[in-house]
């Protein structure tokens, strides 16, 4: 996004490598761009950081992109995947709890940008991609309930991964605030991660289909 309130944090960013570039800390550089636009408020920089983490890529001329998508979001979700397909039961539980946490802190951060804590032109600038979040936040909240129904064997997890699927297509179809960036279109959060975990999920544990009941034969007495 190219709006002057988002685009604070990357000038803070430019800011900081030119003052001192040996000593130049990415992580702290956001850290503090966060705090400033939220006011100070430790709930809001949290927030902003979740949010900051879903567009962390940063593309290059090259075949890879200079800087990786959603690192922090996507070191959790290579956990849960490690503890599904190599851990025991313990191990599996715990990270599909870790998943729901993960979930409700995508899903919540953008109710708390849009607080009162937080710059307005920041949260107004960036609300589709608040909206989106939020979608996707809580598509994945859908999938960790889909893995841990799996996880117990019940059919349920299909429709929970159903319903998830369904999110994310809701999620996918947010459209950026026309004329306001260079590029106008779908909104990406997270693109490459997060998209490719939910659609993933359904075939990460077995579950049985099940089967239809058929039709109820009625006792007509006589």
């Amino acid at each position: 996004m190219n709006q002057e309130a988002p685009s604070r944090v990357a000038v803070t960013g430019v800011a900081a490598f030119a003052w001192n570039d040996k000593g130049y800390d990415a992580d702290r550089t956001w850290r503090a761009a966060a705090r400033d636009i939220a006011g100070g408020d430790a709930l809001a920089t949290a927030a902003l950081l979740t949010f900051f983490d879903t567009q962390h890529i940063a593309p290059t001329f090259g075949t890879q992109p200079w800087q990786e998508q959603a690192p922090r979001l996507k070191a959790t979700l290579d956990r849960v995947r490690t503890a599904i397909a190599d851990g025991d039961a313990a191990a599996r539980s715990g990270a599909i709890a870790d998943l729901n946490q993960c979930a409700d802190e995508i899903a919540n951060a953008p109710d708390i940008i849009r607080s009162g804590t937080v710059d307005p032109g920041f949260a107004t600038q960036s609300r589709p991609w608040l909206d989106a979040m939020q979608q996707w936040g809580r598509a994945l909240k859908l999938t960790a309930a889909g893995l841990d129904a799996a996880s117990q064997g019940s059919s349920a997890a299909l429709r929970y991964f159903r319903d998830a699927e369904r999110l994310a297509a809701v999620a996918a179809a947010v459209q950026s605030i026309p004329g306001a960036t260079r590029f106008d279109g779908p909104i990406k959060i997270a693109d490459g991660v997060l998209d490719r975990f939910i659609a993933d999920a359904p075939m990460m544990i077995s579950v049985d289909q099940p089967q239809s009941a058929g039709p109820i034969l009625k006792n007509r007495g006589g």
